[in-house]
């Protein structure tokens, strides 16, 4: 309770450092990565609904897609590292991707997907795992994506870089928008409502 500062409820189950964490649509649950995992939690109950492990690998970073039906991740695959889970049978349904560790990944309008991996940005089609088309401009100079800005009603990315670069992309059409340089970036953050 942030009024009163008591403690609602605990989420226990990870044994190290949770290095992301994403609501899901409808604001009753959210997932946790940590310990090479992906967590699912119940928000009202505490409950751990389930934990997502790829064998052999670790998960990165996960968020649930817009339908607020599946689950996807990043893991530590040489190849087709993004996995797409169906969180009623806790199946995956397909993986895809590159041969690069995705650092970050959004959605854009139309439920497609846009990765970071490194300086290579790209939008995918979460149905079929292709790629519909890169996102051009970062360069090895930015050495890396570090954030996404996005939001599900619309096509727009803002991507920061570490060196302090922050592009605009149309990703319907992958057209730059906005090209500035600022302070070097860890993190990008939105006002809500603007």
């Amino acid at each position: 309770d942030v009024e009163s500062g008591t403690e609602l409820r605990s989420f226990e189950g990870h044994i190290g450092e949770i290095i992301h964490l994403s609501f899901a649509p409808d604001g009753q649950s959210f997932v946790t990565v940590g310990d090479d995992t992906a967590r699912v939690w119940s928000l009202g109950t505490g409950e751990l609904l389930h934990t997502y492990t790829v064998p052999g690998a670790g998960i990165g970073f996960a968020r649930f897609a817009p339908d607020g039906n599946r689950l996807l991740t990043a893991d530590t695959s040489p190849t087709n590292n993004i996995r797409v889970w169906d969180l009623a049978t806790r199946q995956t349904i397909r993986s895809f991707g590159g041969n690069t560790f995705i650092q970050n990944f959004e959605f854009v309008a139309g439920g497609q997907l846009v990765t970071a991996a490194g300086v290579v940005v790209q939008v995918w089609n979460i149905e079929t795992g292709q790629v519909i088309r890169p996102l051009p401009g970062v360069t090895q100079a930015e050495f890396v994506v570090v954030s996404f800005l996005t939001a599900t009603n619309s096509s727009v990315v803002v991507a920061g870089c570490l060196n302090g670069r922050v592009i605009t992309w149309d990703a319907s059409t992958g057209q730059i928008l906005h090209d500035f340089m600022g302070e070097n970036l860890f993190d990008l953050a939105a006002i809500p409502g603007t």
